[in-house]
């Protein structure tokens, strides 16, 4: 398996480089050998990606052969499995995101490269929060 290079970086919404570490998530859909934190910024309390993979280096990870770029051709037969296992992925997501906080519909959760954003519905509908994903095609 492969490493990328990472560079820490301050609060998106503040800019303070003050947060703490909440955990440490390993990619997914992508072949690599290390895992990438999490942190809770001490200011504005965003969760966001507290080491990232340099803009540089993202065409490695994002290239044509990236499942989800592929769409469900990528699974042929197998694509109602993917569908079942998608939404039990995101049923595992919406968990781990309520044992960190509670939320409502008086949240709002921004998730920059959702991909394809049924997290975001699943969490949408489980806890009436408002979801907005982005994500570069």
């Amino acid at each position: 398996m492969r490493r990328l290079p990472t560079k820490t970086v301050a609060c998106p919404a503040c800019g303070t480089d003050r947060a703490e570490l909440l955990f440490d998530a390993p990619p997914q859909l992508i072949d690599l050998d290390q895992t990438f934190p999490f942190a809770r910024c001490a200011t504005c309390d965003l969760v966001f990606l507290r080491e990232r993979v340099p803009d540089e280096h993202l065409a490695a990870l994002y290239d044509a052969d990236y499942p989800l770029h592929r769409g469900p051709a990528l699974w042929g037969p197998f694509a109602p499995l993917v569908a079942r296992d998608t939404v039990r992925l995101d049923e595992a997501r919406v968990r781990l995101a309520l044992s960190r906080r509670a939320l409502g519909p008086g949240d709002a959760v921004l998730d920059v490269g959702c991909g394809r954003p049924s997290f975001l519905a699943h969490l949408h509908r489980v806890t009436g929060c408002r979801t907005v994903g982005i994500d570069a095609v």
